[in-house]
């Protein structure tokens, strides 16, 4: 299975927009940003990601609120979910893992490697290696 469809929650525009650019450029994927849990939601089973990236802190709705919703949706219940974000605590990164995330990648990141770091996420979901959701 290739990796063609990203689905990016991020509440920073200029980060949404650098993801967005990086990884079309460089991965050569469909990158769908949305600005709040609620965008992504709604739009999640239309779209059906093959990954999820998913900030933890935004308003309104958190990242691991958000995790808790994707699940509940048929087309994402077991779509890999990795977290982009600045919690870089080990209280926030256990729990963060706990839940079942496929990966952490922290910010602040480097934009030209972003899409090595996804390929490697990817190829370990797809031989089962990652967390289990």
């Amino acid at each position: 299975m290739i990796l063609k469809k990203i689905l990016h929650v991020e509440d920073d525009p200029d980060i949404l927009t650098l993801v967005k650019v990086s990884l079309e450029r460089s991965a050569k994927v469909e990158v769908r940003t949305c600005d709040s849990a609620a965008e992504a939601l709604a739009i999640a089973p239309e779209f059906q990601p093959d990954l999820i990236l998913l900030d933890v802190m935004m308003p309104d709705m958190d990242g691991i609120d958000a995790y808790a919703e994707f699940r509940k949706i048929e087309v994402t219940s077991e779509t890999p979910i990795v977290y982009l974000t600045a919690k870089s605590d080990l209280d926030s990164v256990t729990r963060m893992r706990d839940l079942g995330a496929s990966d952490i990648i922290l910010k602040p990141f480097n934009p030209m490697r972003l899409n090595e770091k996804i390929d490697v996420i990817w190829q370990k979901h797809k031989l089962g290696m990652t967390n289990p959701n």
